[in-house]
């Protein structure tokens, strides 16, 4: 079924048809046969070399499975518009110098502070588009996500002392703010991939604070979304407005920024107020 669909996809490419595949074993072993010649002789001798796509059949009596085979693989990319780019970008921007300032905390060098930035801002990204079917994720297609990563956490690096300077309340602020894009662009992509409304939720909630996860995770400390007064809560929070936003029919724009106005409010209210979330505690 991988090859089929693969084949389809080099031929969909040619007629400039974005598609996404899930892709299976038989094309690592394959696949550079499959990269001379045209495409049906090359789907034919494949099939020859390999018995058969489906049993023995013939090459033509094939063509039905392959048809079936493409309905049920072939799912179209979105493409990104403006919007969604812009929050990302800030979005990356704001998280990459939150994970830059991780490093410092921790006594990194350089290298361990571009590593900590690209993760914290990018990797929540990346898990979200691995589970969606989207690969490449769109942070490793577009070299603009680690650009700005990269660019936030080194300017971050070099410019430490002023860094340092930025008020607690404004680095709040800040975080808040990215954490409120990241959830309304992650749950964004993910109902363009018709996910259902609970899963574009989830995906919207871990493309927020997935990066922080695996950043505090690297520092070998516990995460702080386990431990944090509201945050995951409030990411989840902004993505749901905007995914019911859309459920009832309102325009994705101005769903977008309740959804991060919802996240950010609710996360600077939890930090003024010190709300907690309900947890056990030990005699």
């Amino acid at each position: 079924m991988g090859m089929a669909a693969e084949w389809l996809r080099w031929n969909a490419a040619k007629n400039a048809v974005r598609v996404n595949l899930y892709y299976s074993g038989a094309w690592a072993h394959d696949g550079p046969f499959l990269l001379t010649g045209d495409p049906r002789q090359r789907m034919a001798n494949w099939c020859s070399r390999r018995g058969s796509v489906t049993g023995l059949l013939s090459w033509h009596s094939t063509m039905p499975a392959l048809d079936k085979i493409a309905a049920a693989t072939l799912k179209p990319i979105p493409v990104q518009d403006h919007v969604l780019f812009v929050a990302d970008a800030i979005g990356t921007a704001v998280f990459a110098i939150e994970g830059a300032g991780a490093a410092f905390a921790a006594n990194l060098d350089l290298f361990g502070v571009l590593v900590l930035s690209f993760t914290t801002a990018l990797v929540g990204g990346i898990v979200r588009d691995v589970l969606l079917g989207c690969t490449p994720p769109a942070s490793l297609r577009d070299w603009r996500y680690p650009a700005i990563a990269f660019a936030a956490g080194a300017s971050a690096f070099f410019f430490h002392q002023y860094v340092v300077r930025i008020p607690s309340p404004a680095l709040i602020a800040l975080d808040a703010a990215g954490l409120g894009l990241f959830a309304v662009s992650g749950a964004a992509k993910a109902i363009e991939f018709k996910v259902p409304p609970l899963i574009a939720i989830l995906l919207g909630t871990l493309t927020g604070v997935g990066g922080g996860v695996v950043r505090d995770l690297l520092l070998a400390q516990v995460p702080h979304i386990l431990q944090s007064d509201i945050y995951a809560t409030a990411a989840l929070f902004g993505a749901a407005l905007l995914v019911g936003g859309l459920r009832f029919g309102l325009p994705r724009g101005p769903m977008m920024f309740a959804g991060a106005a919802g996240c950010f409010v609710l996360r600077i209210v939890a930090v003024v107020q010190d709300w907690q979330l309900p947890r056990l505690h030990g005699n």
